[in-house]
């Protein structure tokens, strides 16, 4: 009996997702960030026969050369080159086939650590999250880093170092490395996790040589979807980096904050309206663009903008730099004030993300100017036939994100009252800890040096924090599990 009941939850869980996903893919038009255009640019460029655009090459803003990367373009490209054609809904189809493999990997280990009805809840739980599955209706990146990550890091716990299976440990290292570079090449804020797997591979206490086998293949083989881009990055701009940006973005951080004076630094660039939050954008390009016009090439630039932030770091008493970083923390889970309507959380503002405003003609027109590249014809044609709006999928999908969603402060102090019961607590393991409880703490490490608030960087972490909660949840009935083979406390 109890085996019909779970052979017919999982049943009603995968109808669920196809159900739901369906329901926004084909109700909705495809959903736009303003970076969006970033990507499409790549890859309506590349579909065209032409070189990618300056964005990834010599433009010269903050988000521009030396700091995007072409693998979500081509990622575009791919899926348009196997339709046959410029497709948009053809992509959020294959970002939902994605996020659907990712998981099931998440509740697959979940399975493995805590029971077989742990996996289901946690497999159910993303599933019926509105947030995410806004995240694979969106155009970006996003949407298939995290499943990527959660791949990997199955395929560092399922197929561990083991120093009776060489060949296998192997295959298992390769295939967690270059999955962990494809996701890397999506989205370079995913160098933070690249401990994870190795870490997972320590736990798995199989001895120092297949560790080193393992980590070994993991690193080589994490390069090798990078080493194209590299190998470019050299030939335009004579360093072999995959990004040179990590000055642009703490500058850019810190003007956000105010740790860097933006009246101040305004008015020496010689702006004249009363600088904002969102005057970082601009503010940031000029102090850029001024390094260039001194001489520095791209990467002597970005150090020197790293200078530059570490210098008001310096001159900040810690308990005044607090009271400036600590609420950049905060505005990632609850909207940072004056930050605009583009950063808002879904549930209370599903009518802005209805209304895609990122879609229209205005906003397209002024984002070809940005990233100085117009789109084809060909392309403007696909998205005029991509609008849709069914009032029945309108009415269905704001119900949903108003039922379920669970994100900001709530999900944030969900995760972590569990991670502290997780790692104070009887019948868990440092495996299952490092497994989800972790990357969110380093995203928000890094986050809180080099981030800006937007919420899609929040629902990138919520497949991590609500399997904590799941897990946790189901932590009484792991007693059993202590001396389950290959996971270790």
């Amino acid at each position: 009996m109890e085996n019909r009941c779970y052979r017919a939850a999982w049943v009603i869980a995968l109808l669920l997702f196809l159900g739901t996903r369906t329901l926004l893919h084909t109700g909705l038009t495809p959903y736009f960030d303003s970076d969006t255009y970033k990507y499409i640019g790549g890859a309506d460029a590349l579909w065209h026969g032409q070189p990618l655009p300056p964005l990834f090459n010599n433009l010269e803003v903050t988000g521009g050369a030396l700091h995007a990367v072409p693998g979500y373009t081509w990622f575009i490209t791919l899926i348009w080159t196997i339709y046959g054609g410029i497709t948009l809904i053809g992509v959020n189809v294959v970002q939902s086939v994605v996020a659907f493999i990712g998981f099931g990997a998440a509740a697959d280990l979940a399975r493995r650590f805590a029971g077989r009805w742990s996996g289901l809840a946690l497999f159910s739980a993303l599933t019926v999250a509105p947030s995410h599955a806004w995240l694979e209706h969106t155009v970006m990146p996003d949407a298939l880093a995290t499943p990527l990550l959660l791949v990997t890091i199955w395929l560092a716990i399922v197929v561990p170092p083991d120093r009776r299976r060489p060949g296998t440990t192997l295959v298992g290292a390769l295939a967690a490395g270059v999955t962990m570079g494809l996701q890397i090449l999506l989205r370079t804020a995913s160098q933070v996790y690249i401990p994870i797997p190795i870490a997972l591979a320590l736990l798995s206490r199989s001895g120092t040589r297949p560790l080193a086998l393992w980590s070994a293949a993991y690193l080589v083989a994490m390069m090798l979807p990078l080493a194209p881009w590299i190998a470019h990055n050299h030939d335009v701009h004579g360093v072999y980096r995959l990004t040179a940006s990590t000055g642009r973005n703490m500058y850019f951080s810190a003007l956000w904050t105010n740790t860097v004076d933006r009246a101040e630094r305004a008015r020496e660039l010689g702006m004249h309206r009363a600088p904002t939050v969102l005057s970082s954008f601009t503010i940031s390009d000029l102090t850029f663009q001024d390094l260039l016009r001194r001489g520095h090439s791209i990467p002597e630039a970005d150090a020197a903008m790293k200078r530059m932030s570490l210098d008001a770091y310096l001159t900040k008493h810690p308990s005044e730099l607090a009271k400036e970083r600590l609420p950049l923390l905060y505005g990632l889970f609850v909207r940072f004030p004056g930050a605009g309507v583009t950063l808002r959380p879904i549930r209370p503002n599903i009518d802005h993300y209805l209304a895609n405003l990122a879609y229209k003609p205005s906003l397209r027109a002024w984002m070809e100017k940005r990233f100085k590249h117009k789109l084809s014809q060909d392309f403007i044609t696909v998205m005029n036939s991509s609008k849709t709006s069914s009032p029945v999928a309108v009415r269905l999908i704001s119900a949903w994100v108003a039922a379920f969603t669970f994100d900001g402060l709530a999900l944030l102090l969900a995760y972590l009252i569990c991670l502290t019961a997780m790692c104070f607590g009887r019948g868990f393991t440092w495996t299952m800890i490092c497994a989800f409880g972790v990357a969110p703490l380093l995203f928000m490490a890094v986050f809180i040096i080099v981030g800006a608030p937007l919420y899609r960087y929040q629902v990138a972490l919520h497949p991590f924090m609500m399997a904590t909660v799941v897990l946790a949840v189901s932590g009484w009935r792991l007693y059993a599990l202590r001396e389950a083979p290959g996971i270790t406390r």
